[in-house]
């Protein structure tokens, strides 16, 4: 008798502020946490910007991480979440992020056998327009 248990993945959390201040000296960073099954092969992290169809990061363990499209020069490729060689290019390190880059975030963690995504919407704003408004709803209120 022959048994196949598939090996597979969960996320279990997706850590994306709601909000970030443009230029932030640090830069912002998004994760994605997940747990994967014994077994599992085939990893693949993938970062997705608003309902793009094409990843605007992604990272196969063994490989360095690539960055693509309007994230190009803005993923800092060299930022580890941990040394663990399944989750150490999991998250998306946004440098110098501006206010283009609000939107959407899906996180999508798959093996040859699995597959699951999350998505979380970041706002980010400018320091000089988020203090203009407040002083109007202070002034209003």
């Amino acid at each position: 008798m022959f048994l196949y248990v598939a090996g597979g993945v969960t996320l279990t959390e997706l850590r994306v502020p709601t909000s970030v201040m443009a230029s932030i000296k640090n830069g912002v960073v998004l994760d994605c946490l997940y747990t994967l099954r014994p077994n599992s092969i085939g990893l693949v992290v993938a970062w997705y910007f608003n309902n793009s169809a094409r990843p605007v990061y992604q990272w196969i363990p063994g490989q360095k991480p690539l960055s693509i499209g309007v994230f190009r020069h803005r993923a800092n490729l060299d930022y580890k979440v941990s040394d663990d060689n399944d989750t150490m290019h999991r998250a998306l390190h946004i440098i110098n992020p501006t206010i283009e880059l609000s939107g959407d975030y899906r996180c999508v963690v798959s093996t040859y056998h699995d597959e699951d995504f999350m998505i979380k919407r970041m706002i980010v704003y400018c320091e000089y327009l988020h203090s203009f408004v407040v002083n109007i709803l202070n002034a209003i209120l």
